[in-house]
């Protein structure tokens, strides 16, 4: 079942002014990103690198690290930006980044791993070269308390799409291989589902997916989302959808709904409107993964 987690409310910070907020937040997360990356045991699907929510500490935190004492876990909380450690599932230790750089962050953790044993030569501090730019990429501070309201609007969207993904993946445990669990890519910085029809290439299985953006290229704003898999080109038809919308041609094939959408659903609705979405725009993209040639 899923863990009764309130539904925080979104919309009172404009959804197209959180992108000084989002770029920040995305680059403090490739921290503990490249710890993931040095430290955790691989997979062979790369998923060893990917976060989990943790509602409790509103952050997100990487897989389990064995150490010769306890399993370390290395995270960021969003609403300060503070670097956190947690220690066989209890935080240990906190790294409040504003005021700081990114390489003095990078340093603390660093320091901090060594101590657990944990091979710090293989880290490497060399960010994705398709992030967002920011100058924080190049020396400059981290400047949280300017953003403050945009960084808990954050973790409202998170946790509340933490909370509605387990609610709509619950719909398709029935499926088989089924639904992942719900993790973010922090190189991508979305949370999200995929939900597997077929066994097979996972490049080319049929399968369809449902998640949350804080915001990208193609829409600045917070969406919800759900797509098809494999991409495929986009139907002549599409079906109308109750709420939200298909994406525009030459973008890519899903549908989504867009945080200046909810900011008009009255607080007390907005959970059971963004969960139909979801659940419809699921329905509707695993029914073009089925016709998909």
């Amino acid at each position: 079942m899923v863990e009764s987690i309130a539904w925080r409310p979104v919309g009172a910070v404009d959804p197209c002014s959180l992108v000084e907020a989002r770029n920040q937040a995305h680059h403090a997360l490739q921290i503990p990103a490249l710890a993931a990356i040095a430290f955790v045991p691989p997979r062979d699907d790369f998923s060893h690198i990917n976060f989990g929510w943790l509602d409790q500490h509103s952050a997100f935190v990487s897989h389990p690290i064995p150490t010769a004492q306890d399993s370390v876990q290395f995270g960021l909380r969003l609403a300060d930006l503070t670097l956190l450690i947690l220690v066989s599932g209890e935080l240990h230790l906190i790294y409040p980044m504003h005021g700081r750089t990114h390489q003095e962050a990078t340093d603390w953790l660093v320091a901090e791993a060594a101590k657990w044993g944990l091979p710090t030569d293989k880290f490497n501090d060399h960010a994705p070269a398709d992030m967002p730019y920011h100058p924080v990429a190049n020396g400059s501070a981290y400047d949280v308390e300017s953003h403050a309201q945009a960084m808990a609007e954050f973790c409202n969207y998170y946790g509340n799409a933490n909370l509605v993904l387990a609610r709509v993946r619950e719909t398709y445990l029935d499926i088989h291989p089924g639904p992942n669990e719900i993790r973010m890519w922090p190189h991508h910085f979305d949370i999200a589902v995929l939900v597997t029809m077929e066994a097979g290439d996972p490049e080319t299985a049929k399968a369809f997916g449902f998640g949350f953006e804080p915001g990208d290229h193609t829409c600045e704003q917070p969406y919800f989302y759900t797509y098809p898999w494999p991409r495929s080109q986009r139907p002549e038809a599409l079906p109308g959808l109750s709420l939200g919308a298909w994406t525009e041609p030459g973008t890519w094939l899903g549908t989504w709904l867009k945080g200046e959408a909810i900011a008009q659903i009255p607080a007390a609705d907005q959970q059971a409107k963004v969960e139909a979405y979801l659940r419809e725009g699921a329905d509707q993209c695993r029914m073009v993964a089925i016709n998909h040639p």
